[in-house]
């Protein structure tokens, strides 16, 4: 199985760029979110982004995808 992915009507309650209360959002861009299933060390962190998605993944979110507002 491959990682989960959140949908806009989603029960998982998955907050990317805003509170959970919703009264505040980030003004920037965010182009990706991943949640892994350990900690990253500082090679990988320093590593140039890669659209693999890995079997420690367990969230992956492309942004680049997303549509709609809030």
């Amino acid at each position: 199985m491959g990682p989960l992915r959140a949908h806009r009507n989603s029960p998982f309650g998955v907050h990317v760029g805003q509170r959970m209360d919703s009264r505040a959002y980030f003004t920037g861009a965010i182009d990706e979110v991943r949640v892994y299933d350990r900690a990253l060390s500082d090679e990988e962190l320093s590593a140039p982004p890669s659209r693999e998605v890995t079997r420690d993944t367990v969230l992956y979110l492309p942004m680049d995808q997303v549509r709609g507002g809030h």
